[in-house]
């Protein structure tokens, strides 16, 4: 896709205008909807165990994000995002903390012990580097 998408895209403005490159997705979409739909079996859906959902959880991992996000994007002083930044660390530790004595964590820590997580971490912050790089 990363070679025939450019291409295609190229073709199309050299012979209509703009607004084609987002109408010739249309069909394309239709046409992927209906095959995912009539090829994916889906599960027979769950029922509920009754167990509380992790709200707990749930609240500590948007303050982790409010604060570390924060940080990042606004435009303070260098020792307020400093603050922002350990604040967001401890209620990771925090986070990381009820997730362990829940028993249907919103969560799961014991996933990010398999070898495939830590691919996809590791491939996600690569591919981060390499976009903050085109970038600067």
């Amino acid at each position: 896709s990363s070679i025939i998408g450019p291409l295609l895209g190229g073709a199309i403005l050299e012979f209509a205008t703009w607004h084609w490159l987002f109408f010739i997705n249309i069909p394309i979409a239709v046409v992927a909807g209906v095959l995912a739909f009539t090829t994916f079996i889906f599960d027979e859906e769950q029922v509920s165990s009754g167990e509380a959902f992790d709200q707990k959880g749930l609240f500590f991992f948007y303050l982790v994000l409010i604060f570390i996000l924060g940080a990042i994007t606004t435009p303070l002083s260098l020792w307020l995002k400093g603050i922002m930044i350990v604040i967001g660390i401890v209620f990771a530790y925090k986070l990381v903390k009820v997730e362990k004595q829940v028993s249907t964590p919103f969560l799961p820590i014991e996933e990010f012990n398999r070898r495939i997580t830590i691919i996809f971490i590791t491939d996600f912050i690569y591919a981060m580097i390499l976009m903050g790089y085109n970038l600067y």
